[in-house]
């Protein structure tokens, strides 16, 4: 009776074993799978239309509201922010130099 209740463990063990391997393998391929980041890029333009150095840019993704900063501009106001693929984004600030101070975003008509 011990062999053949040796030999159910050692059955039952393995079945264990591959069962994992099999859930880890499953779940890894999500995280080594992913699609690289998009960049969403535009211009910071000061109310007389001449580049602005410096500002940040807040993007929001509507779907899940999860928000994505720029780095600071250029001299020629050009930013870019990083922001994963397939989401929908609205801008949502544009930060002064300091990081706190936010400043108004114009909506532009289509």
């Amino acid at each position: 009776m011990t062999r053949r209740t040796s030999a159910c463990d050692a059955v039952r063990k393995s079945v264990v074993l591959l069962t994992c391997i099999v859930l880890v393998a499953g779940s890894a391929q999500g995280v080594f799978a992913q699609s690289p980041p998009a960049a969403i890029m535009g211009v910071i333009l000061d109310p007389e239309g001449k580049p602005a150095a410096g500002f940040k840019v807040v993007l929001r993704d509507v779907g899940s509201s999860k928000e994505f900063l720029s780095g600071p501009a250029d001299p020629d106001g050009n930013y870019t922010v990083q922001v994963p693929v397939g989401g929908r984004y609205k801008l949502e600030a544009v930060l002064a130099g300091d990081g706190a101070t936010k400043l108004r975003v114009q909506d532009v008509p289509r």
